[in-house]
């Protein structure tokens, strides 16, 4: 699983696809858009849109993903606790029907 923050820290980086792709070439990969709540933040939003940013969308979440080949985009709260069983089950059904 590949986490990223759905507030915008630097978008997901390529950096470390080559390395993974090096030393686990049949491993599946999953994306996980995490924080979720903060895109309901309005003080954050406000602060990005300031510096012209905003939140990453479920729709980029997807595009970063499917760059990377993974096999599937998911997105959680752990705060809330909102999609965080059905991200470790994703991850466990991906894993255990790659083998």
């Amino acid at each position: 699983m590949v986490h990223l923050s759905v507030s915008p820290s630097p978008p997901l980086s390529p950096q470390w696809y080559p390395e993974v792709n090096h030393f686990c070439k049949e491993v599946p990969i999953v994306v996980v858009g995490c924080k979720t709540d903060l895109r309901k933040d309005k003080s954050l939003v406000k602060k990005l849109r300031k510096n012209g940013l905003e939140p990453v969308t479920y729709h980029r979440g997807q595009e970063m993903a499917r760059a990377v080949g993974a096999v599937a985009y998911l997105e959680c709260s752990a705060l809330l606790q909102e999609n965080v069983h059905a991200v470790f089950q994703e991850a466990a059904e991906v894993a255990l029907s790659s083998r």
